[in-house]
């Protein structure tokens, strides 16, 4: 029953004359998107709301509903992309201002050898949002690998870790898991859809398989955001453990250099009398009492610990 549409709309009918998807893509110009759908019966304001993403996850109107869902995640900034799906009475549209990819492959693979489960718009709605679903499960597998190299890392070096990597998993996991968060929250409300533009019926099984697939990903998604966190944490103690290691080296050096100081304030002030400066051995005596002060207390430090 697909209809793939490029830039222009167009769609094919199914071997059900009376469902039909319509796919729009780079759907920016309201006027024309409007006298596209204008046969169809929609309210004006329900286009430019799908045009603009302006419309809460889901939303039900009184001929069908719209939904608003999460596509593929944008490389750049890690936020997913959305596409609008609008459900009446024989027609599913899917309405979206930035190529998906995917929803070439889904017509592709409907025309060629895939079957749906029932010639019905809610058949073809759960084809394309486990099909999307799966993509996105695909993203957490390669983001659940890369948080268990950055833990290995972790666990092995820390310090050849960057924390930027950390953050960025951290980002990427959030996005996850609000992605799975939409999609069970959308699967969840098509399981209770039942009219004229959408009968769930027949398909309430395979809705709830994959409303139960979408909880099992988001509970590793919580899982994920979890060992992220007690890496970020471990992290942060390593660094002010060795920050500490740090401010010791400079307590000791400064305790040791505490006395030297003081002898050398002492011998440096310009008393008339001071007998050690007319000794010809007094120059040797003080370094020699320096050192052995220096040396005393380095071994005093090592005693108590303060290099362990």
């Amino acid at each position: 029953m697909p209809g793939d549409g490029g830039d222009g709309g167009d769609y094919q009918p199914s071997d059900d004359a009376s469902n039909y998807w319509m796919d729009i893509e780079s759907a920016t110009d309201p006027e024309a998107l409007r006298g596209l759908l204008a046969p169809l019966g929609l309210e004006p304001t329900i286009v430019d709301e799908c045009i603009a993403q302006d419309f809460k996850l889901m939303d039900n109107f009184e001929t069908g509903f719209r939904i608003k869902v999460p596509t593929e995640l944008d490389r750049e900034d890690g936020q997913a992309r959305y596409m609008s799906i609008v459900c009446i009475p024989g027609i599913l549209l899917t309405i979206h201002t930035n190529p998906v990819t995917s929803l070439d492959e889904m017509a592709r693979q409907l025309m060629t050898h895939v079957e749906l489960q029932a010639p019905s718009t809610a058949a073809l709605l759960h084809y394309i949002l486990g099909t999307i679903f799966g993509q996105h499960l695909f993203k957490g597998l390669d983001v659940r690998s890369q948080v268990a190299e950055f833990e290995d890392a972790l666990d092995n070096d820390i310090d050849i870790v960057e924390i930027q990597v950390l953050l960025s998993l951290k980002k990427q996991v959030g996005r996850l898991n609000s992605t799975f968060q939409d999609l069970g929250i959308m699967v969840g409300f098509l399981q209770q859809v039942e009219s004229s533009a959408f009968r769930v019926q027949e398909q309430r099984k395979y809705y709830h398989d994959l409303a139960n697939e979408v909880r099992q990903a988001m509970h590793g998604a919580d899982n994920l955001a979890s060992r992220l966190r007690d890496m970020h944490q471990h992290y942060q103690l390593a660094s002010q453990d060795k920050t500490n290691r740090r401010l010791g080296t400079l307590t000791v050096i400064q305790a040791v250099f505490v006395p030297l100081t003081l002898i050398a304030g002492i011998y440096g002030m310009n008393f008339q009398y001071m007998p050690e400066l007319q000794w010809g051995h007094g120059y040797g005596l003080i370094l020699s009492l320096m050192t052995l002060l220096a040396i005393t207390e380095l071994w005093l430090f090592r005693r108590s610990g303060w290099f362990d």
